[in-house]
């Protein structure tokens, strides 16, 4: 019996769905998967560093990364979930109901 998985799409079937989209969701949606990305990895690595902790050891899963964080380190990644949420609510925003 074959378990693949049905109505999968492919990413080119992905990317022709997302490009029909339009023009402030695909911006608010970019935005808010950047600001997250690059912004909590800035934050992970600058907390690393302060800690003396190498870079390498954040690609080990069983290490924690949320336990070392100060007060304003988690005031950054609040400060980041906002600005994304927002951006991705502007994105959506847009959408015809």
């Amino acid at each position: 019996m074959d378990d693949a998985p049905v109505n999968v799409p492919t990413f080119s079937q992905l990317l022709e769905s997302m490009q029909s989209w339009p023009l402030q969701t695909q911006i608010g949606v970019f935005l808010f998967a950047a600001i997250w990305i690059i912004g909590g990895n800035i934050v992970f690595l600058r907390s690393l560093k302060r800690r003396g902790i190498s870079w390498r050891k954040s690609l080990i899963p069983a290490i924690s990364h949320f336990t070392g964080l100060n007060k304003s380190e988690w005031l950054a990644l609040g400060v980041l979930a906002v600005v994304s949420l927002a951006f991705g609510a502007w994105g959506i925003s847009d959408q015809a109901l």
